[in-house]
C-alpha cells in the first residue's frame, strides 16, 4: 500500500470514528487536521466548563479574555487553596482552535499577534445589556 492511500484511509477512518462520536477529529481545519482527541469529556469538563465556570467571571470580563489568563483559567484549586494546572500550556493553542470549531470562543485579536498576547471572546458570556453609544 502507498503512503498517499494509507494517509487517505486513515483520515476516512478518523472521520468515521469522529461521526461516531469515539473521537474529536477535524480534517476540514488545517490547524486541527493532525490533532484526534480521544477523550472528548477532556475537551467538555477540564476546558470548556473551566472557561464557562462563573468563579471565571473576572478573568472573562464582558465575555473578553486574555490568552495569558488560560494559565488560571485552566487551573484547579484543592482545598488548601493551592492551584494546580489541568490543562498544559502546550495544548492552549490547539483547545482553543477546537473551542473556535465548536463556535465556544473566537479569537479577536490580528493573527499577528504572539498567542498569549491574544483576545478571545465567549459569546455566551457576552453581558446582556446594550452599551449606550454617544
Amino acid at each position: 500500500m502507498n503512503a498517499k492511500r494509507e494517509k487517505n484511509l486513515l483520515q476516512r477512518a478518523l472521520s468515521l470514528l469522529h461521526e461516531w462520536g469515539s473521537v474529536v477529529y477535524f480534517y476540514d481545519r488545517e490547524d486541527l487536521r493532525n490533532i484526534v482527541c480521544l477523550r472528548f469529556e477532556f475537551i467538555a469538563r477540564d476546558t470548556l466548563a473551566q472557561l464557562l465556570n462563573p468563579r471565571n467571571k473576572l478573568r472573562v470580563q464582558g465575555g473578553i479574555f486574555k490568552h495569558s489568563d488560560l494559565k488560571k483559567i485552566w487551573a484547579r484549586s484543592d482545598v488548601h487553596g493551592r492551584e494546580s494546572i489541568i490543562v498544559p500550556e502546550d495544548y492552549f493553542e490547539v483547545l482553543l482552535s477546537f473551542l473556535e470549531r465548536f463556535y465556544i470562543s473566537f479569537c479577536i485579536s490580528p493573527s499577528s499577534t504572539p498567542f498569549m498576547e491574544k483576545e478571545s471572546v465567549v459569546p455566551s458570556m457576552l453581558p446582556n445589556a446594550v452599551p449606550e453609544c454617544g
